[in-house]
């Protein structure tokens, strides 16, 4: 059954065209209140922000739509509309938040004119013991459509789950599983700003050593009042009472509050739940670029990536392949792995320039060679002839030069006790250099190797 613009919805004999409907059909619930943790994602920050910086890695992933030949096709240059960014960013909400995501095919008699994203949260998966999943059903406001499924395809929806302990159907998506942890942060920022809504004055309680009369009590309390609930516009104010009233505190100061430490822990079961390092939210937290680099690859290889990929295939699989054309997602193309690789060739070259075999150069880097690939010599060395060793004492024996000349040899002393990661152990003594200069030394030569310095 191909689906056009026209008779997509149905409530049994009511016919309602695609373009009858509002926008809010195609982003909302039509009508029904969004899920609790919708909601979260809508009022918690951090949450917010995990989630945008999870769909922004993805949809900016570098991306390329092949034809069946292999060769690489401009979005633009496709029979059919597909915003690829918008598709890939809102596939990754959704599927953080509903653990499911929906695509809806729209035609224009039989031929693809559009590929639009669905509301998860108006989809309902449709499965027969026998036949197992046998279409969707949409509902918006009164209103449903039925869309058939056979063989795990259908000719309207495509779809993609987050695999989880389901014979079928969407896993646990993260957003319920820090909801908890979400409702700990939305309630903590309410608290603060309900403390410097009333002016930021703690809860007092006054107490006299004769009863007051009624009209002296109620004469204090509207002064109280007004001065604790007041807020800033109240804060200030100046009133006169008898030395006998004392104030009491009742809740503790605002320095006791162990806000900071609560919310670290929370933010920190979030981003665990999505797999976001803390120093891709705080890069603050790292201790230098070198480490937060190294941070942002492992990420964007091991989570992001992953997650690319899966929406990848089934966008490939469900809407594309039918066109004659295949998503493929290059994360190696990212400036965080072209910079590594720039890095290992660097060290590569530096080891093999002081005689480090080849096999154990690539070995040390974590390098690929690909089978049947041989490892280039351009000065092969006799097997039995052991590697040459820098001696540092050599740098030490010098006899004394001019002060241009002793620095050019003391920066050599520099280069070789950090190639024998001697750094490492112990910093490194000069009367020639400044801490400046051994510095920039020590970070020219050593950035290729941090990432192996442990190596045994």
């Amino acid at each position: 059954m191909q689906i056009t613009k026209q008779n997509i919805l149905t409530n049994g004999a009511t016919k309602v065209s695609l373009l009858d409907l509002p926008p809010e059909a195609w982003t909302k619930t039509g009508g029904v209140a969004d899920s609790e943790v919708m909601q979260l994602y809508s009022e918690v920050a951090w949450l917010y922000a995990v989630q945008q910086t999870r769909a922004e890695a993805i949809s900016g992933l570098p991306l390329e739509v092949h034809n069946q030949a292999g060769d690489p096709v401009e979005a633009l240059d496709l029979p059919f509309d597909l915003d690829l960014e918008r598709l890939l960013y809102q596939t990754s909400l959704a599927l953080d938040l509903y653990g499911a995501a929906y695509w809806f095919k729209v035609r224009q008699v039989q031929r693809l004119d559009d590929v639009m994203w669905l509301q998860p949260s108006t989809m309902h998966p449709e499965v027969s013991e026998a036949m197992g999943l046998v279409g969707f059903k949409r509902t918006l406001g009164a209103k449903w459509k039925m869309y058939p499924v056979k063989d795990g395809m259908s000719d309207d929806l495509g779809w993609v789950w987050l695999p989880g302990l389901k014979e079928m159907g969407p896993g646990t998506p993260p957003a319920s599983v820090v909801k908890d942890a979400a409702e700990v942060l939305k309630n903590l920022t309410k608290t603060a700003a309900q403390f410097f809504e009333r002016g930021a004055i703690d809860h007092w309680l006054v107490t006299a050593e004769t009863m007051p009369s009624e009209t002296e009590k109620k004469r204090i309390r509207g002064w109280l009042t007004r001065m604790l609930r007041g807020g800033v516009e109240k804060a200030g104010k100046v009133e006169v009472l008898s030395s006998a009233l004392k104030l009491q505190k009742l809740n503790s100061s605002v320095k006791e509050w162990v806000l900071g430490e609560l919310t670290g822990l929370k933010a920190d079961d979030i981003c665990n739940a999505y797999k976001v390092p803390r120093e891709i939210m705080q890069p603050r937290l790292s201790t230098n670029k070198s480490t937060h680099d190294r941070v942002t690859q492992n990420w964007i290889n091991d989570s992001i990536a992953p997650q690319a990929q899966r929406i990848a295939r089934a966008l490939n699989k469900h809407v594309l392949k039918d066109q004659g054309y295949e998503l493929v997602f290059n994360a190696q193309a990212l400036n965080v792995n072209q910079e590594d690789e720039r890095n290992r060739s660097i060290a590569y070259a530096q080891l093999y320039a002081a005689n480090m075999p080849p096999e154990t150069i690539v070995e040390v880097l974590g390098m690929h060679v690909p089978d049947g690939m041989e490892l280039e010599r351009d000065d092969p060395r006799p097997m039995d002839a052991p590697p040459k060793v820098p001696d540092e004492r050599a740098f030490e024996e010098q006899e004394e030069q001019e002060p241009d000349d002793r620095k050019t040899l003391e920066r050599r002393r520099l280069k070789a006790f950090v190639r024998k990661g001697n750094h490492l152990e112990r910093p490194f003594k000069s009367d020639i250099l400044t801490q400046a200069e051994i510095a920039e030394v020590v970070d020219g030569q050593d950035a290729p190797f941090r990432d192996w310095q442990g190596y045994p």
